[in-house]
């Protein structure tokens, strides 16, 4: 499996385990991470989760505007590997992510996604969002450390 195939695989993964409801704890994670974003105010969270033997460490921090530009970088590693996304996300970006992100949190389907079926996970409103940003090189770019 290619780097940047496993990347997407993982940061689809944590995506989607930051946005799930799985506690009111979580939930409040949620909207904190989604109204910093909201603002491009700074924010700083970190999480570990285990899935199907593969423990996966995500660390996310929204910088605050550089410019007209959202910084935003988040590391996922696992024991064998490190990656670092970059983002400068427009205002306009930032609106789509959040609108998807809200919308998401309400949509009682969203709760019942299985973590462990990528096509579930790689299909869902908020991955195909976030991955359209991953995917254009003048917003977001990564690294592999």
């Amino acid at each position: 499996m290619g780097d940047f195939v496993k990347l997407k695989i993982f940061f689809t993964i944590v995506c989607l385990f930051c946005l799930a409801r799985v506690s009111s704890v979580l939930a409040d994670e949620i909207t904190s991470f989604t109204d910093n974003l909201r603002n491009c105010s700074q924010y700083y969270g970190s999480q570990t989760i285990e899935l199907n033997d593969v423990k996966l460490t995500s660390t996310k921090q929204i910088m605050g505007f550089k410019g007209d530009k959202c910084v935003y970088k988040e590391s996922v590693a696992t024991a064998d590997s490190k990656y670092t996304v970059n983002c400068l996300l427009s205002k306009s970006n930032l609106a789509d992510l959040v609108k998807i992100m809200d919308d998401f949190e309400k949509d009682p389907k969203a709760q019942n996604i299985d973590l462990n079926d990528f096509t579930q996970v790689e299909s869902s409103s908020v991955v195909t969002e976030w991955s359209k940003y991953l995917q254009d090189p003048n917003i977001c770019s990564i690294e592999v450390n």
